[in-house]
């Protein structure tokens, strides 16, 4: 009998154990079932040593991405910052332009009434 990946370690332990008993293998009985169980502890402590590596491992992994988490989020508020400047300064330019739009276009208003004005003042001999 097989034992699965999600099996618990003593009910395997104890599948195999009866499988050893009854068929009669593994050296005879009762001794046979020790030899496994030796096995089975060897095994046991190899998952162990196994898990500890990968634990470590996987820790390291955790580690190495959250340092790319934060340089990521460090760069991010870089990028945002310089965006909020880069939008600030192009609405200034904006502002800029309008008021000078505006500006010149009363100048050209004034200039205008201005011309309007001195005629004005020409033709009130004329009218009189």
């Amino acid at each position: 009998m097989q034992c699965g990946a999600h099996d618990h370690e003593l009910t395997c332990f104890f599948q195999l154990l009866r499988g050893e008993i009854s068929s009669g293998a593994g050296g005879g009985g009762l001794w046979g079932a020790l030899g496994l169980k030796q096995e089975t502890e060897e095994s046991r402590q190899d998952r162990v040593e196994r898990l500890e590596k990968e634990i470590q491992s996987l820790r390291t992994v955790v580690e190495e991405k959250g340092k790319l988490a934060e340089k990521a989020n460090t760069d991010l508020r870089e990028e945002l910052s310089r965006w909020h400047e880069a939008k600030r300064n192009e609405l200034k330019a904006h502002f800029m332009d309008n008021a000078t739009r505006h500006v010149e276009f009363y100048e050209k208003a004034l200039e205008a009434w201005e011309r309007v004005l001195a005629s004005a003042k020409e033709d009130e001999g004329t009218f009189r």
